[in-house]
């Protein structure tokens, strides 16, 4: 699979490692769409990510009892990719909006994410 457009997503990679993802961007990415996809289809084999733009983050919490510090208490990822994938010997290319969304629970993230397909282009086999 390849990973394009990732080289300038230190800030992304900085803000999942805070709520407790450590891989970068690209892989959770590649991981998570690949079981999401295979949910409906499960013979999706996803040949690219592109990551197009990530979105203005918004963040809820509240000041800490001492200083100038915040205790977020969620989190809004929302991140624009474009996924080329093989599914049922077709090659489809889907413009994808993903929403990563942390919650916390008990010193803990609790991370789910949406996944919408905002337009989707299907080739020949």
């Amino acid at each position: 699979m390849r990973l394009i457009n990732f080289g300038n997503v230190d800030a992304v990679n900085e803000l999942l490692g805070r709520i407790g993802i450590t891989t970068e961007l690209g892989e959770f990415l590649s991981k998570h769409l690949t079981q999401v996809l295979r949910k409906q289809h499960p013979d999706v084999v996803i040949e690219s990510i592109e990551f197009v733009k990530a979105g203005d983050c918004s963040v809820d919490g509240r000041q800490a009892t001492e200083g100038p510090i915040v205790s977020v208490d969620s989190l809004c990822i929302p991140i624009d990719t474009r996924v080329v994938l093989v599914s049922d010997n077709r090659t489809h290319e889907l413009d994808l909006h993903v929403r990563i969304i942390a919650r916390a629970s008990d010193g803990m993230f609790d991370i789910k994410t949406d996944v919408i397909v905002q337009r989707q282009r299907s080739g020949g086999k």
